[in-house]
């Protein structure tokens, strides 16, 4: 346990910290806001000079020895100086087979344990590992209230700054840092001064009127992991992009920056973003060389036209932070009390841009040690980090885990990838002229929608063919049931063929439509089955929708006969029409044979219309081979071991129940039964409504 000395005065929390103190004093988990990595050493470690180097560092951070708790007046406080020096801890696993595995275990395992703010536990911690002849791993990890991005890193490049002037026998520089106090105190005479005015007025009329809030996850994750998940995209081709004309003059940064307004904007089909970019608030102040989390992660809103290119992008990305950069001062979580947003699903900005330009190469007394991330705060939803890794600019995805899994993370990176690559070989294109899915989605896509193909049986083609084999095999057995209305296989069989003869006198042949209004019966499915063995298509119209969609589907499919029912005609768009209960004298007149219609899979089965809750209504048209196959697919995989199963425990027939629309495509899924050999019931207009059945 840490001792905890007293005779320090308070401070209040100020910038980030308190933030950070309700998040973490609400949390359920007492370490979401633990940030650390380790630093991969390579010759021969000075051991002496790096320990005093640690040592010498984390007494000159003032913000690391702090302690946290609150006030006489019941208020979050800070005491510099508070906490004695924690030394770094060293182990040698060199000897061990599994050396790594022993230092990510340790590692993880803190990671694991609470750190609690106010806790006695010690926020900062130090652990050099031997893994190897001339191989260490260097581990920190701290509290979030300590540190943020930049104060990590500039602790960091102190202690190899210290240890570089040990190994050379030199005195240690003196202390680059400038105490937090005065950042304090600078913060608070800013809010007593007029520019914090004049910020919170920009901010408040800036942000009036935001966008929805976006996110790029439509689901949750189950059995997801503690930690931030995250992956890495290489952008070469930003070398050949940054050639063109419109780019020279223009940052890496600002440049990818564009890069995801573009993506965002395109994934989402949002037109208007609000995106969040952190400001690190330390340029004219003097946070510039102190330690301490002062980072603000401010909205901005960006307009982003279809036609746009990447280059007015970036434009408006370089405006946008330029107008933001003089009030970075002022508070995000201000700002959402000052809109109102305490408590609203509304937030300032959804996924978070971090162009990272503070970072250096890390030496170690002129030996280039590479350093991995493991921790770094909480992410609500996903960010993207931009910055250097062994001098190439590289992009970091970082998402919740609740809301993104691995897979999902990497489609949205390979996605950027290759939205940059067009950029690159075209970089005047707009964006409504690009591809967002990348080749390997695209093959994915390909193959997950074809499915597998199954083989018919011989001499079937359509579904009608496995409609005749179903007669061939149970004749007299009843096929549909509706009220008191029934069919055996060889009544329907016969009614359907008749109805197709007449379909064909009056000229219906392949891919002509012909739209189905009719109430729930049996002579729906002589209607449906009479349409298809006449070799045209039908279009199913529910009478539950109004007569104004009825005519917009009738209008956009262009059907060439209306099949429908005296009792229905009326509220029918104006079509010639056949009301299929005056036909019985026409169709007992025809013969009960299959019309040779010479079929084949690529016909038009029947059209279905979309629901029209994101537009226009929108026809979809099936084959007869896509429905044949859905057919197949079910008797082998779904529905026909289902039955199996029944017949093997149950003496008696199956039945299916058929209550959905005949405008859902499900609602083939009872008629697939039935061809099965399952009596179908189809339940009436009344009685599929009633929750009672």
């Amino acid at each position: 346990m840490a001792s905890l000395i007293t005779h320090s005065p308070a401070y209040p929390l100020v910038a980030a910290q308190p933030g950070i103190w309700i998040a973490d004093t609400i949390a359920q988990q007492r370490n979401q806001f633990t940030v650390a990595h380790y630093s991969v050493l390579h010759g021969d470690i000075n051991r002496a000079a790096l320990d005093s180097a640690i040592r010498q560092t984390m007494a000159e951070a003032d913000t690391v020895q702090a302690r946290f708790g609150l006030d006489e007046n019941g208020n979050p406080a800070q005491w510099f100086g508070a906490q004695a020096l924690v030394l770094p801890e060293w182990h040698d696993f060199s000897q061990r087979a599994d050396a790594t595995g022993q230092a990510h275990k340790l590692m993880q395992a803190d990671l694991r344990a609470e750190l609690a703010a106010d806790g006695d536990k010690p926020l900062y911690r130090h652990v050099l590992m031997r893994v190897g002849d001339g191989s260490w791993w260097w581990y920190q990890r701290y509290h979030h209230l300590l540190v943020d991005g930049f104060s990590f890193e500039a602790l960091t490049q102190r202690v190899a700054a210290i240890y570089a002037e040990l190994c050379r026998g030199d005195e240690p520089s003196l202390s680059p840092f400038t105490p937090f106090s005065e950042v304090i105190d600078e913060y608070q005479q800013w809010q007593a001064s007029p520019a914090f005015s004049r910020s919170a007025s920009h901010w408040q009329t800036y942000a009036a009127d935001l966008p929805e809030t976006l996110t790029l996850s439509s689901e949750s994750v189950t059995d997801a992991g503690d930690r931030p998940i995250s992956c890495h995209v290489a952008l070469p081709e930003l070398t050949t992009l940054r050639q063109h004309v419109a780019f020279q003059d223009c940052s890496e940064g600002d440049i990818v920056s564009a890069l995801l307004v573009a993506y965002l904007a395109r994934i989402s089909d949002n037109s208007r973003l609000a995106i969040g970019f952190p400001f690190m608030r330390r340029m004219g102040s003097a946070a510039l060389t102190a330690l301490g989390p002062v980072v603000n992660v401010l909205p901005l809103i960006f307009d982003i036209p279809h036609h746009t290119d990447l280059a007015a992008l970036v434009q408006q990305v370089q405006a946008e932070i330029r107008k933001a950069r003089r009030h970075q001062r002022y508070e995000a979580e201000q700002l959402r009390r000052d809109l109102g947003l305490v408590g609203s699903s509304q937030q300032l900005y959804g996924p978070v841009i971090n162009v990272k330009v503070y970072h250096d190469d890390l030496r170690f007394d002129g030996i280039p040690a590479a350093t991995h991330t493991l921790a770094m705060g909480p992410v609500d939803d996903i960010e993207f980090e931009v910055g250097f890794r062994d001098g190439a600019l590289q992009l970091t995805l970082v998402a919740n885990p609740t809301r993104y899994d691995a897979q999902m993370l990497q489609r949205h990176a390979d996605r950027i990838r290759h939205l940059l690559m067009q950029f690159a070989a075209e970089p005047q294109a707009t964006l409504d002229t690009l591809s967002i899915i990348a080749p390997d989605e695209q093959a994915d896509l390909q193959r997950w929608s074809t499915g597998p193909e199954f083989i018919p049986p011989a001499g079937a083609t359509t579904i009608v063919d496995m409609l005749l084999q179903r007669t061939a095999q149970s004749a007299d057995l009843t096929a549909v049931v509706c009220g008191t209305q029934s069919l055996t296989y060889r009544q329907l069989t016969d009614r359907a063929m008749q109805l197709a003869h007449v379909l064909i006198a009056r000229g219906l042949r392949a891919d002509d439509v012909v739209a189905i209004g009719i109430p729930r019966s049996v002579d729906s499915l002589v209607a449906i089955f009479g349409v298809l063995a006449s070799g045209a298509a039908y279009m199913p119209l529910d009478l539950d929708y109004p007569r104004e969609r009825l005519a917009l589907m009738c209008d956009d499919a262009q059907p060439a006969l209306l099949l429908t029912h005296s009792t229905t005609l009326a509220q029918m768009p104006a079509l010639p029409a056949l009301c299929i209960d005056q036909l019985a004298s026409e169709l007992a007149s025809q013969p009960t044979s299959v019309p040779s219609t010479l079929l084949c899979g690529d016909d038009l089965a029947y059209m279905i219309y979309t629901s029209g809750s994101t537009g226009r209504p929108k026809g979809v048209m099936s084959t007869h081979q896509g429905l044949l196959n859905l057919f197949l697919s079910h008797r082998e995989h779904l529905f026909g071991p289902a039955i199996d199963r029944f017949h093997a425990s149950s003496p008696r027939r199956m039945r299916a129940g058929h209550t959905a629309s005949f405008s859902f495509d499900s609602s083939w899924e009872p008629l697939f039964c039935m061809l099965m050999g399952c009596e179908l019931n189809i339940f009436d207009e009344e009685l599929r409504r009633d929750a009672w059945v």
